[in-house]
């Protein structure tokens, strides 16, 4: 009787091992997860704010410049800031980054702004998918499969709730 005993003592500490491994690793793999993903969208949107500025205004193109209202009509030039205005048509939008003191620091076409925007949204979601499909398709497996399995094994068993007409093994 007490070497049955001592057996079945045994196979609780590796199940009671194989639960805490479950937990150690599944913290461990969601923390390096959501390091990266937070690293790169917080690089990306780093790099989206070329120009980081007190203001910005709405712009439009009206033949060689574009216009836009800081408490008057302002004009500027679209080739001091590299922009050829053959490119553009007559009122497409650029955004005007402005300094605390409301002078020009540089111009963007507004459709690239909402290109890079858009692009940020889908590295977002893209992220996400692939943080799920990660944990679904590789680590739950492979935790099934290794240090799971006692665990596994020993949760099937419990649940199945003939706890007093059999023995557990694993």
């Amino acid at each position: 009787m007490g070497k049955r005993k001592f057996k079945q003592r045994e196979i609780y500490i590796k199940i009671e091992k194989s639960y805490e491994d479950i937990i150690k690793y599944t913290v461990i793999v969601m923390v390096v997860l959501i390091l990266i993903y937070l690293i790169v969208v917080l690089t990306q949107v780093s790099t989206m704010d070329k120009y980081s500025s007190d203001s910005t205004r709405t712009a439009h193109v009206s033949k060689d410049k574009i216009w836009y209202i800081q408490n008057d009509k302002k004009e500027i030039n679209l080739s001091d800031y590299g922009y050829n205005y053959k490119d553009y048509s007559e009122n497409e939008q650029f955004i005007v980054y402005l300094d605390k003191d409301y002078n020009v620091i540089n111009i963007s076409p507004l459709k690239d702004v909402q290109n890079e925007k858009d692009s940020l949204a889908i590295i977002i979601v893209l992220g996400l998918v692939l943080i799920i499909i990660i944990i679904l398709c590789i680590y739950v497996p492979i935790c099934y499969n290794t240090f799971g399995k006692n665990w596994r094994k020993f949760y099937k068993w419990y649940n199945n709730g003939n706890l007093n007409q059999e023995k557990f093994e694993l």
